[in-house]
């Protein structure tokens, strides 16, 4: 115990530095980021003690620093019920009034939404890509005889709306200071992947919003072309090979169980859960090696 408790005084002193390197320019984003934006984040000196403060550890083992951090993207960096809970409340309200139909109740409960405690329980809407949420919403409509062309249209019409009503950002809320805590990590040579459900098109514009991109090595989208749904392993073993970095020397850091369950297919180093998110102490401990209120923690208790 107190060789650990040594490590942990020594490891968090080596913490203490000026955050002024510049982010890696490997970047797998497909999206460009202005210079003067760059400026603006790089030129910041932070302490890193302002956002590494030691909170209530839930779960921890000592985790060796990896080389690369694959960040679930919703309910990890994000504040998922902000930004979530909003969309599925309208989405349900509008696909009732665009078909005439009370479904509702069937609905959430086949995306995964308590309407009681308005909160996103594990399901679909915390899981599931844009693609299989639209998909059971169709299998819906479908069961009370809309045919699939009207229930195509409704949905995508539905969407339509959705998408301007998110458009001016207020639903986007950070767990913690992100940009502050990339700029930490590339600072200590570890590469910075984003591994999310959601389409490239909304991620981007997230990250952009956070003013986290300059920071992110590659991000691997729900739409992309061959990407496979967590727990698949197939999207966090092409950012391994794509940044050339070992699985075992990566580890995922997650909000869901599909987010830790991909880490354990994938051979990864070790696997994170946040409590920021849909997940909550019971379903996660048995499967994070280490167990957090947010990311802001994590660096902490590498060694």
């Amino acid at each position: 115990m107190a060789l650990r408790t040594g490590l942990l005084k020594i490891n968090s002193l080596r913490r203490n530095f000026l955050l002024t390197r510049k982010a890696s320019s490997n970047m797998g984003l497909q999206y460009s980021v202005p210079e003067e934006k760059k400026e603006e984040i790089y030129n910041k000196s932070i302490d890193s003690k302002i956002i590494f403060n030691k909170k209530n550890i839930v779960k921890s083992d000592c985790i060796e620093k990896p080389e690369l951090i694959i960040f679930d993207k919703d309910g990890t960096l994000i504040c998922f019920h902000a930004m979530w809970v909003p969309w599925i409340i309208g989405y349900v309200e509008r696909i009732e009034q665009f078909s005439e139909l009370y479904l509702s109740s069937e609905l959430y409960d086949k995306l995964g939404f308590c309407k009681k405690t308005k909160k996103v329980v594990p399901g679909l809407l915390a899981e599931g890509t844009m693609k299989q949420i639209n998909d059971a919403v169709l299998d819906v409509m479908k069961s009370y005889g809309i045919s699939k062309e009207k229930s195509i249209k409704i949905v995508e019409k539905v969407s339509k709306v959705m998408k301007e009503e998110q458009k001016d950002n207020k639903f986007i809320k950070e767990v913690t200071n992100i940009q502050r805590l990339f700029n930490a990590l590339k600072n200590d040579n570890i590469k910075i992947a984003i591994c999310t459900s959601d389409s490239r098109k909304n991620t981007i514009h997230t990250l952009s919003f956070l003013g986290v991109t300059p920071f992110i090595d590659f991000i691997r989208c729900g739409d992309d072309i061959g990407s496979v749904p967590k727990p698949d392993p197939s999207n966090a073993l092409k950012i391994c090979s794509y940044l050339n970095v070992l699985p075992s020397k990566t580890i995922m850091v997650g909000d869901t169980l599909t987010d830790l369950k991909m880490a354990y297919l994938a051979n990864l180093g070790g696997s994170v859960g946040v409590l920021t998110g849909v997940g909550n102490y019971s379903l996660l401990y048995p499967y994070s090696k280490m167990l957090v209120d947010d990311v802001s923690q994590i660096p902490m208790y590498f060694i």
